[in-house]
C-alpha cells in the first residue's frame, strides 16, 4: 500500500510539471510614479528627468503596452509636457499643467531598454508641480529565425517555414555562357552583352581557311602528283631494260 501511495504521488508531481512546462509564458510588467507633490523651477525649454527606472532583463526587447496619467496640483503652468522614453520609443503627454487639478491621460506601445526614463520639458513658466502614474503590461514577441526563400534571406517566425524554405546563405545560382571563345559558369547579374549562351559557336577566333588550301597549295600538289607518274614510269622503263639485258646473253 505504501508503495501503490508513493506511485500515486510520484505520477501527481510528474503531471504537475509536465503541466508547468508546458503553459505559455505569462505576460509581464511593472509600474512607476511621480508624487505629484513634485516641483520643479528651471528656465524654459530646459530639460530635467524627474524619473527612471531599469528594467528587468527578462523584459528587454519586449514589446510593451504603455498606460500614462499625468496628474495636475491647483496651480497652471501652460506648456509643460512629460516625455516617456525606453529603447528607441517615446510616449509624450501634452501640457500637463494647462488647468487646474487636470489629468492627462496618454498611452502607447514601446519595445523596451534598459531604462524607462520619464523627462520633463519646462514651459514658459519656468515651474512645474504635478506627478504621473505609469503602468505597463509587456507581450513576448515571438522569436524570429532566418532562412533562405526564393533567393533571398528572410525573416520569420518558426511556424511559417515552408518546405521550400532552406537555411542561410542562400545557394548562389551559375549559368554557363561561352565569352571569347569559352564556356565560362557566371552569375546571371554578371552576364555581358557580347556573351553568348553555350556551347561555343566557330567565330571570328578561328581562321576563315583550312590549312593548305590556297592556290599555292594546289599547285603544289599537282607538281607533287606528276613527280610521282614521272618517277613511276622510269622505274617501269628501268625494269624493262634490265628484262632485255638479261635476256640477250
Amino acid at each position: 500500500m505504501k508503495s501503490f501511495r508513493n506511485l500515486v504521488i510520484s505520477g501527481v508531481a510528474s503531471i504537475l510539471m509536465v503541466t508547468a512546462l508546458s503553459l505559455p509564458v505569462v505576460a509581464a510588467g511593472g509600474s512607476l510614479t511621480i508624487p505629484i507633490s513634485t516641483v520643479v523651477k528651471a528656465p524654459a525649454g530646459s530639460t530635467h528627468v524627474l524619473a527612471e527606472k531599469f528594467v528587468d532583463q527578462n523584459l528587454v526587447g519586449m514589446s510593451c503596452d504603455v498606460q500614462a496619467t499625468g496628474e495636475n496640483q491647483s496651480s497652471v503652468h501652460p506648456g509643460n509636457n512629460l516625455v516617456i522614453t525606453s529603447g528607441t520609443g517615446t510616449i509624450t503627454l501634452e501640457d500637463v499643467e494647462r488647468a487646474a487639478n487636470v489629468i492627462t491621460p496618454a498611452n502607447g506601445e514601446l519595445v523596451l531598454g534598459e531604462k524607462i526614463i520619464v523627462t520633463l520639458i519646462m514651459g514658459n513658466d519656468k515651474v512645474f508641480s504635478g506627478g504621473m502614474k505609469l503602468e505597463f503590461d509587456c507581450q513576448e514577441q515571438p522569436k524570429l529565425i532566418e532562412v533562405c526563400r526564393d533567393g533571398e534571406i528572410v525573416a520569420i517566425k518558426e511556424d511559417e517555414r515552408k518546405d521550400t524554405d532552406s537555411n542561410p546563405p542562400c545557394p548562389v545560382e551559375l549559368v554557363q555562357i561561352c565569352r571569347d571563345g569559352k564556356i565560362v559558369d557566371i552569375k546571371p547579374e554578371e552576364r555581358k552583352d557580347t556573351d553568348t549562351d553555350a556551347p561555343c559557336v566557330l567565330g571570328e577566333e578561328f581562321p576563315k581557311e583550312l590549312p593548305n588550301t590556297g592556290l599555292d597549295s594546289v599547285i603544289s600538289g599537282l607538281v607533287g602528283a606528276s613527280a610521282l607518274v614521272y618517277g613511276a614510269r622510269e622505274l617501269v622503263t628501268s625494269r624493262q631494260n634490265l628484262r632485255r639485258d638479261l635476256l640477250s646473253r
